[in-house]
């Protein structure tokens, strides 16, 4: 957001094509950009209840990750609104784990686990299984990790 406001301070030109090709990519994650300037994010959630608990977990530890990943899972969600075990997979990274709070160490890494992802590993493992290695995962301390996709299926893969 910043960036546009330093580099287009008159606003994005929208009639150049290659400006037009990357709002059609935003488009599609359900970002516009507004004033020529802006960028807004259209939410229309199904999942009310996932709402409330994302929004506790807006700026913990003043990390802006935190922002960024709240609207990544309610993306995802959008996706497929009727996908119940990708909802639950969510509510507990953010709130109905053990710890009863976000998983932190999990929603800071550089990337997360999309609905497309989170089917992959669902085919090859059992729910109980992912929540597990998730829950070690955030507990680990000898090494950090940056990338929940990556660390996931390797440690699925090591505990099979």
């Amino acid at each position: 957001m910043c960036f546009c406001k330093r580099q287009y301070p008159g606003g994005v030109n929208t009639n150049v094509r290659q400006v037009q090709g990357a709002l059609s990519i935003l488009s599609k994650w359900n970002i516009e950009i507004t004033n020529n300037q802006t960028f807004e994010l259209r939410v229309n959630n199904p999942f009310e209840g996932l709402e409330r608990v994302t929004n506790s977990y807006v700026y913990v530890n003043g990390n802006d990750n935190n922002y960024t990943y709240k609207k990544f899972y309610e993306n995802e969600i959008l996706k497929q609104p009727n996908n119940i075990l990708y909802a639950s997979f969510v509510k507990f990274l953010f709130e109905t784990n053990p710890n009863k709070k976000p998983l932190s160490k999990i929603l800071n890494m550089s990337d997360q686990i999309s609905v497309s992802i989170f089917t992959e590993l669902i085919e090859k493992y059992k729910p109980d299984k992912i929540k597990d290695v998730i829950l070690s995962l955030e507990n680990y301390n000898k090494k950090t990790y940056k990338s929940f996709n990556l660390t996931i299926r390797k440690w699925l893969q090591k505990d099979k």
